[in-house]
């Protein structure tokens, strides 16, 4: 892991740092007409003290953040990344994510 994804894992844990080539293509695009743009990495945080810690460590290191809080398919264009240096935060994971359920 290069310094950048470090200083993620730090935060997050290794494991919740994803770097693989069908997982970044997978969060490059969507339904909408934004051109396709790979993200630097994916993150998973998993509690509020941790989103905190991204949104100071992005500051720092001046890193884009994209938030996702809900799986594909998106179609608006707001969660590909608008640079390959920019870090998608996957909040699906976060202990308050709760999905809307249709009753």
């Amino acid at each position: 892991m290069d310094g950048k994804k470090e200083g993620l894992a730090e935060i997050v844990g290794r494991k919740n740092v994803l770097d693989d080539p069908a997982v970044l293509e997978a969060y490059s695009r969507d339904e909408s007409f934004v051109p396709q743009a790979a993200p630097f990495c994916v993150v998973r945080p998993d509690n509020s003290e941790q989103v905190q810690k991204l949104v100071h460590w992005a500051n720092r290191s001046r890193t884009p953040l994209v938030p996702v809080s809900s799986g594909p398919p998106h179609f608006y264009g707001d969660t590909v990344p608008g640079s390959g240096d920019a870090v998608i935060v996957d909040l699906r994971r976060h202990e308050s994510y709760r999905p809307h359920r249709s009753k």
